[in-house]
């Protein structure tokens, strides 16, 4: 290696979902063992590598932007080189360099065994076919602000071909890593000080299928987490109505580690529109799926993501579609407006809804989401609740109760003389605040 790198400092920014996040610290990793000193501020680095995101337009949007930021201000923050990875690469592939010309150097994640040699060479290594890369626990990772919770990549990339994803394209076929060596990640990272487990992938779900055949993988994998000794949670994220089997339910309901919290993106209830996005099950997964959580589950929050102004949609299947989220009260509901990615079968659907209704449809959805969520924080007042402490933002102590997902729903201001990061303590909730932050009284550490 050359000389004139192994004193290099190195910024890496994250761009995007909790699974780039995963990515970003197998880089990071990976240069602080070759020699690289990690910063977290650009203005501090000599090497800045952006790891982004490309999901919709929108994000391909702002990570245009902020890679173009970062350029401007190359030479007056001292930045040598301006490095790019991560989904706008593994989407735009060789039009990446045309796209953005001032980057110094491009690779896809794939690549990043090679990646001291591309930073030494100065040649771009851009990928020819979807990633294939997925970490393990023999890799190495670091992230520069410890926080808590542990982010636990089982699977990588998705078999799935919903109309208005391009996941598959951009990350390539489902790759799971094996029970063994998740369960091994999850132990050295709890024995580091980790308090949250929380379980990614694109389609939990579907974990296992292939290598191990059809099956209930994921319950067999839970069942080996539950199984460690500690005090700590795990959390679910992102699973698929279709794959919410009574297994699976039977298991959350009598585990020990698993927090009263899931996620299950539903996208639509109309079984036309789900027909359309090709999501597996349709009506009948969804509402199974769900009336199963609210029966063997019934005082768990359940978070959801739904898709509005689909192509086609009609107002009475706009309207059934918040009639469903309402009826059975999720607590957390994430609203998109449809974004016709070009790579994806939807963009190509006739009869687009006008950019107008669109945003109306939108707007009311986010209504009522807000509403829901409210009246879900509204019901924890005076009762109390296990909160794990995170740190210190804006002149407030801040944690999180099994509620609410790390980086993604609200948080809990404390009222604590002093704090440690990581400690999980009972806390009774005093009150709700305008963004919906809870706040809280807290006594003795558990």
């Amino acid at each position: 290696m050359g000389e004139s790198l192994i004193s290099r400092n190195v910024a890496v920014i994250t761009m995007g979902c909790p699974k780039n996040q995963v990515d970003s610290e197998f880089i990071m990793g990976y240069l602080r063992d070759n020699g690289f000193h990690i910063v977290k501020e650009p203005e501090n680095a000599d090497i800045v590598v952006v790891n982004t995101c490309a999901f919709l337009k929108e994000a391909v949007e702002e990570s245009i932007g902020e890679i173009k930021e970062i350029a401007s201000n190359k030479d007056r923050l001292g930045i040598k080189k301006l490095v790019v990875t991560g989904c706008l690469v593994e989407r735009f592939k060789k039009g990446i360099q045309e796209l953005l010309p001032e980057v110094d150097l491009v690779f896809g994640i794939d690549r990043l065994s090679g990646l001291i040699q591309i930073l030494e060479n100065g040649k771009n290594s851009i990928p020819e076919f979807s990633q294939r890369f997925i970490g393990d626990s023999r890799l190495p990772r670091y992230n520069p602000t410890w926080q808590p919770h542990h982010y636990l990549k089982i699977s990588e990339g998705c078999d799935r071909r919903c109309s208005f994803c391009i996941i598959p394209h951009i990350r390539g076929r489902m790759r799971s890593r094996k029970i063994e060596d998740i369960v091994d990640e999850a132990k050295k990272w709890l024995d580091l000080g980790k308090k949250e487990l929380v379980i990614v992938s694109q389609d939990p779900t579907s974990y296992g299928y292939d290598i191990y055949g059809k099956g209930n993988h994921l319950v067999s994998l839970l069942e080996k987490l539950d199984s460690l000794n500690g005090n700590f949670w795990i959390r679910l994220l992102y699973l698929h109505p279709s794959g919410i089997s009574r297994e699976l339910i039977e298991f959350l309901s009598t585990s020990h580690h698993v927090v009263p919290y899931l996620d299950v993106p539903i996208q639509h209830i109309s079984s036309r529109i789900l027909r359309l996005m090709r999501r597996t099950g349709e009506q009948k997964a969804v509402e199974r799926a769900i009336k199963l959580v609210r029966y063997r589950l019934s005082d768990w929050y359940l978070r959801t993501e739904i898709i509005v102004g689909f192509p086609s949609e009609t107002d009475e299947e706009y309207s059934h579609l918040l009639r469903f989220i309402e009826e059975y009260a999720f607590e957390r509901v994430a609203v998109f407006p449809f974004s016709p990615e070009p790579e994806a079968p939807a963009s190509r659907y006739p009869d687009r809804i006008s950019s107008q209704v669109l945003f109306d449809r939108y707007e009311v959805a986010m209504t009522v989401s807000q509403g829901l969520s409210l009246k879900a924080q509204k019901r924890l007042l005076n009762k109390t609740l296990d909160v794990l402490v995170e740190g210190k933002r804006d002149g407030h102590i801040i944690g999180r109760t099994f509620y609410d997902a790390p980086e993604i729903d609200f948080n809990v201001k404390l009222k604590l003389n002093s704090y440690e990061a990581g400690r999980i303590i009972r806390c009774k909730i005093t009150g709700v605040d305008e963004e919906f932050d809870l706040e809280a009284i807290c006594n003795e550490g558990i």
